[in-house]
């Protein structure tokens, strides 16, 4: 069937002179809306061909296939005589565009987050509060509320009982862990003397509920000694690029306890992205050689 409506419409065009010479007419756009199999031949229909052997016009024939109901010929003042079926399936089709263009504003987002700076933090960051209030009432009852309508002639009731508080609130405030820049909490917990005082060991832990990758890395110069969490378990990049099982790696004291020394915190971002979202320096002030520093990445 397509392709004897497809010689159709090409007898069509041969039959209303798709190239007249010298015309100086404006051209004519006809726009048929129909299923992706199914092209309607256009000298079906008579208004169209009255109008164009009226006013000996060239024709321009520009098919368009999006998948919907085959609509009505649309030309100019008759573009608002399409089906209704025909303008709710485009306006579906709209609303899906709509989506795909949201979806991928926020990749763009994700993207532009991903080349972000990391936050500066510093050692107080990690055990720093703020005060969290909540209100709280003071009594509660339950409340009847009734419902009530006529059947004919006869009144009926129906009661509903809902628990409410009856009295005033008043608010209870408490000290509570303030999160990192990034929404995150991560505990520090330093031993002292328990490597070779030359070397500082940095640990990488995650906390219950914690499962999506994170990484530490730890830099005094060109050398990066990194540990990172996936599902099968912590990763380090020494003895190898790669070795599974390992969720501590070490730098010399010397290098990382200078100006340049500074520990990097990644984790995963939605969409997959991988981000350095916090980046800690003066680690001479708390760390020293010989120490361990495990850091416990209690909320993500």
């Amino acid at each position: 069937m397509l392709e004897s409506r497809i010689h159709g419409m090409a007898a069509t065009r041969a039959a209303f002179g798709l190239a007249i010479a010298g015309s100086t007419r404006p051209v004519v756009r006809a726009r048929r809306y129909a299923l992706s199999c199914d092209v309607a031949d256009v000298h079906d229909h008579p208004r169209f061909e009255s109008n164009v052997t009226r006013t000996n016009l060239r024709a321009v024939f520009d098919v368009h296939t999006i998948g919907c109901a085959q609509g009505d010929l649309v030309t100019g003042e008759l573009r608002r005589r399409a089906p209704k079926e025909g303008r709710d399936c485009m306006k579906t089709k709209l609303s899906g565009m709509v989506l795909v263009l949201g979806m991928l504003g926020l990749i763009a987002l994700s993207e532009a987050s991903a080349e972000a700076a990391p936050a500066e933090i510093s050692w107080a960051d990690f055990s720093a509060t703020q005060q969290e209030c909540r209100l709280v009432c003071d009594h509660y009852e339950w409340v009847p509320y009734y419902e009530c309508w006529t059947d004919g002639e006869q009144q009926q009731c129906d009661t509903r009982w809902e628990y409410e508080c009856v009295s005033g609130y008043y608010s209870v405030c408490n000290q509570v862990r303030k999160p990192l820049p990034a929404g995150d909490l991560i505990d520090v917990h330093i031993e002292r003397g328990v490597i070779d005082p030359s070397g500082i060991e940095f640990r990488l832990v995650a906390g219950p509920g914690v499962t999506w990758w994170k990484k530490i890395t730890a830099s005094g110069g060109s050398d990066l000694w990194a540990v990172w969490l996936e599902n099968s378990g912590p990763y380090c990049n020494w003895p190898q690029a790669e070795t599974p099982n390992c969720d501590t790696n070490s730098e010399w004291a010397s290098v990382l306890l200078t100006q340049a020394g500074w520990i990097m915190f990644s984790k995963a971002q939605a969409f997959g992205w991988r981000d350095n979202v916090y980046i800690l320096r003066d680690l001479s002030s708390q760390l020293q050689g010989g120490d361990r520093v495990t850091f416990t990445w209690v909320k993500e």
